[in-house]
């Protein structure tokens, strides 16, 4: 500062309606020396809240001894990276169409699960921010529930008996309002001694005790996956010229689940797999990470 006054700060936003806005930025206008063609466009970062972007501009205009006014494009965020509005998720959906794909959504809220619903998201991941409204939403537009149902007893993993209520409920309450529903685990859990099979087979508890029938767990667990994932044209159902995707058990599943923790054999694609060959395999994928850790 040359001239030695004090250095302006911007320190707060004040809103105005919009006439007002308007004439006060056209007042600034008129009243500086500003020249046909000249701008100053601040574009602040994703994950930054409109009020900070506000004042950064603001300050960025008087740093520079700017003429006129000073203009920001907001990113309406509120600061977080899962904060984007019904109409950024739609734009997301529109372009992902055109390249024939679906958008699914890893959804912690319920104004997130309300966006995104909104927006006609294809599935939703985790069940943190879905309740009764957003699971009634979701039937009437068809889209899939990919919850993280975490049942009690995973070593390192810890769910309170409150927790695992609402989880319980939750899914219950997502069956009862026919959302379409995927057996989802979201197992990158690390359990000591378990398989990654092993872990995710755990989480039949979760839905047993919210009362939902064998057959429809198993449904969840086969065709809703290859629904969801759009790759029931070519494999799940058991037809001549799919993909070979079998699991051989020592009893009628439909009667006990439980059969399906001791499988006989499985064949993907043209390979078959012992029950020994499954107990005992080279591991050629990390099993987790080796602290039990969850990095995002």
């Amino acid at each position: 500062n040359a001239s030695g006054a004090k250095p302006t700060s911007a320190e707060s936003v004040t809103e105005l309606a919009g006439r007002e806005f308007g004439r006060q930025v056209k007042e600034r206008i008129a009243g500086s020396e500003v020249q046909h063609g000249d701008a100053i466009v601040f574009l602040h970062g994703y994950n930054v809240p409109f009020e900070d972007a506000a004042i950064r501009a603001a300050q960025i205009g008087a740093d520079l001894n700017i003429p006129g006014a000073t203009a920001f494009f907001s990113w309406p965020s509120q600061g977080r990276m899962y904060g984007y509005t019904a109409d950024e998720i739609r734009l997301f959906v529109r372009e992902a169409a055109k390249v024939g794909m679906k958008v699914e959504g890893h959804v912690q809220t319920v104004a997130g699960a309300k966006n995104a619903i909104d927006a006609g998201i294809w599935s939703i991941a985790h069940s943190t921010g879905l309740n009764e409204e957003m699971h009634t939403l979701m039937a009437q537009k068809g889209i899939f529930r990919a919850g993280t149902d975490t049942p009690p007893g995973l070593d390192g993993h810890p769910v309170s008996a409150q927790a695992y209520q609402r989880t319980v409920a939750s899914l219950k309450d997502a069956y009862a309002k026919k959302v379409p529903l995927t057996f989802s685990t979201d197992a990158d859990y690390y359990v000591a001694g378990k398989t990654r099979g092993e872990v995710c087979i755990e989480f039949l508890k979760t839905w047993k005790d919210a009362g939902i029938p064998n057959v429809d767990i198993i449904r969840a667990m086969t065709i809703g996956g290859y629904t969801v994932s759009q790759t029931e044209t070519t494999r799940g159902p058991i037809k001549a010229g799919f993909v070979a995707d079998l699991s051989a058990v020592p009893s009628e599943p439909l009667d006990a689940l439980d059969a399906l923790q001791t499988a006989q054999s499985v064949q993907q694609d043209d390979p078959a797999f012992t029950q020994a060959a499954l107990l005992a395999p080279a591991e050629p994928l990390p099993r987790g990470p080796p602290d039990g850790g969850r990095l995002r």
